[in-house]
C-alpha cells in the first residue's frame, strides 16, 4: 500500500524536542513500513530524521533494512519477506518552529506541490493527513478527497470545516464524542495513541521526586503541579517549554511558574541519566540542604528522548493535573513506559478531562481524580502520591505493553486503510462511524 503521510512545518519527525504530533507520525511511518510492509512517503521538514528513526527501530525489531545513499529513504525486509519502505520529501524546507514565519504559507504550499507532483507521478492509495490548519484544507480541493484520512489531534475543527466536512481519525473516544458534539464531525475511527516499546525502558526503583512535562499553558497543570508537590512535601523536577504562538503561554511561565522554581538547571536532566536511583536520591538530597527546602522545584527546561528517560524513569509518580478536555496526553503513556504511575485529573469541577480516564487503569497504572475544584484537586492529588508510590512499577510497564504500543497502532491503522479503501462508495461516512 502507498502512503502520503504529511503533517505541517513547524517541527522535525520525530521531534528533536517539544512536539507530540510529530512523534506520533514517526511512530506510525516506521512500524506501517516495518509490520505490515506498507510504501510511505513522509513529507516533513529536512531537517527530520525519520530514515534514521525507522533504521532504529528495523534493528530493534531484528529486520535487515536497506538505507539509500542520499539517506532519504529506507526499505525495511518485513518477518514475511515483504519489504515496506520510508522516503522523506521536504521541499527543501527545515523547520520553522512556533516563531513567526512570514513565508509560512509560501512553504507549505510548495510541501503541496511536491505532495501533488508525486500523486500524479505515482498515484497514492492513502493520504494520511495530520494538519488541519493549511494542508488538509488544500489537499481537499486539491482533488485528493475521495483518498484521504485527516488524524485529528486537537479538539477544535474550525468554521472551515463546518462547510468542507471530511473524515477523521480520532485519538481518544473522549476526543471523538466532543467533536461529534461540537462540529457534527465524520469520525471514521478511533486509535489510540502509542509508543515504541523501545523509546523508554522500566525503571524498577524511583528517586523520591515527583515530575511534570509539557507546555506552559495555564491548562496543562504546571502551576497546580508545584502547590501539589509542597502540599505533599516531595520535590518536583519540571521540564517544558514555552508556546511561542501563545502569548499567555509566557506570562503563564512568568507568573505563575517561574517565581517558585527554586532551581534552574538545563544540564540536571542530562547529569542524572548517567545516575543510579540511588545516586538520584542523594543528588535531590544535597538540593534539598542546599535550597534549605524540604521540596524544591528543579526546572530544568526542555527535554529530549534521553532527558525524558531520565526524567519519568525516576519519578515516584508524573502529575497530569490538566483542567482541558485533553485529546489523548502522550505524557501518560510515556511515563508508564518507564514503569512510572500517572496523578491526573479526569474531571475538575464541570470540566471533563478528556481522555485521562481512557489512559489510566484506575489504582494500577496511577489514579485517575474527579476533583471539586482547585483546592479538592491540589488536596486529592497530594493524598494519592503515597498510594501511587506503592504501585507496582512492574505492573505498568505491562499495561503499557499490552495497551500502548505503537505495534498495535500499526495494525490498527492498516485496518482502518484497508476499509477505507474498500468502501469506495461511501468512505466519506465510514460505515457504522456515520456522520451522526
Amino acid at each position: 500500500m502507498r502512503i502520503a503521510r504529511i503533517g505541517n512545518l513547524r517541527f522535525p519527525v520525530p521531534a528533536k524536542e517539544y512536539g507530540g504530533t510529530e512523534r506520533s507520525m514517526a511512530q506510525m511511518t516506521a512500524f506501517q513500513a516495518a509490520i505490515c510492509g506498507h510504501d510511505i512517503t513522509i513529507y516533513a521538514p529536512s531537517d527530520s530524521d525519520i530514515i534514521g528513526f525507522t533504521y532504529e527501530i528495523s534493528s530493534k525489531l531484528g529486520l535487515a533494512s536497506r538505507m539509500d545513499p542520499s539517506q532519504s529513504s529506507i526499505d525495511i525486509i518485513n518477518a514475511d519477506g515483504r519489504v515496506g519502505r520510508v522516503r522523506l520529501r521536504s521541499a527543501g524546507i527545515q523547520s520553522i518552529g512556533y516563531e513567526e514565519d512570514p513565508q509560512e504559507i509560501i512553504k507549505h504550499t510548495n510541501l503541496l506541490a511536491e505532495l501533488l507532483q508525486d500523486e500524479h507521478s505515482d498515484p497514492f492509495d492513502i493520504v494520511h493527513c495530520h494538519d488541519r490548519r493549511y494542508m488538509a484544507k488544500n489537499v481537499f480541493p486539491a482533488g485528493l478527497a475521495s483518498k484521504t484520512l485527516v488524524h485529528h489531534h486537537n479538539v477544535r475543527l474550525g468554521r472551515w470545516y463546518c462547510s468542507n466536512p471530511y473524515p477523521l481519525v480520532c485519538i481518544s473516544h473522549s476526543q471523538a464524542a466532543l467533536l461529534k458534539a461540537n462540529y457534527d464531525a465524520i469520525v471514521y475511527d478511533v486509535i489510540q495513541h502509542g509508543l515504541d516499546a523501545y523509546t523508554r525502558s522500566l525503571s524498577a526503583e524511583h528517586a523520591g521526586y515527583l515530575a511534570w512535562i509539557g507546555r506552559f499553558l495555564a491548562n496543562k497543570g504546571a502551576d497546580r503541579s508545584i502547590k501539589i508537590a509542597r502540599q505533599a512535601g516531595i520535590p518536583l523536577v519540571m521540564a517544558g517549554v514555552v508556546y511561542k504562538l501563545n502569548p499567555g503561554s509566557q506570562r503563564h511561565f512568568d507568573e505563575q511558574v517561574e517565581p517558585y522554581v527554586d532551581i534552574h538547571d538545563p544540564r540536571f536532566l542530562t547529569r542524572i541519566a548517567a545516575m543510579t536511583s540511588a545516586e538520584v536520591r542523594a543528588e535531590i538530597a544535597s538540593l534539598r540542604a542546599a535550597t534549605g527546602k524540604s521540596a524544591p522545584v528543579i526546572f530544568s527546561g526542555p527535554a529530549d528522548e534521553r532527558q525524558k528517560q531520565a526524567l519519568y524513569g525516576n519519578a515516584m509518580a508524573t502529575l497530569f493535573p490538566i483542567s482541558w478536555p485533553e485529546p489523548f496526553g502522550l505524557v501518560m503513556i510515556e511515563s508508564m513506559a518507564c514503569g512510572t504511575p500517572v496523578i491526573a485529573y479526569k474531571s475538575i469541577g464541570d470540566v471533563h478531562c478528556g481522555a485521562v480516564a481512557e489512559v489510566i487503569d484506575d489504582g494500577v497504572t496511577g489514579f485517575a481524580l474527579s476533583v471539586k475544584d482547585e483546592g479538592d484537586g491540589i488536596a486529592q492529588a497530594a493524598n494519592a502520591i503515597g498510594s501511587a508510590a506503592l504501585l507496582d512499577r512492574g505492573a505498568v510497564r505491562r499495561v503499557f505493553d499490552q495497551r500502548w504500543t505503537s505495534e498495535r497502532v500499526a495494525r490498527q491503522l492498516d485496518i482502518t486503510y484497508l476499509r477505507f479503501i474498500g468502501n469506495s462508495d461511501g468512505r466519506r461516512i465510514g460505515g457504522e462511524h456515520q456522520r451522526r
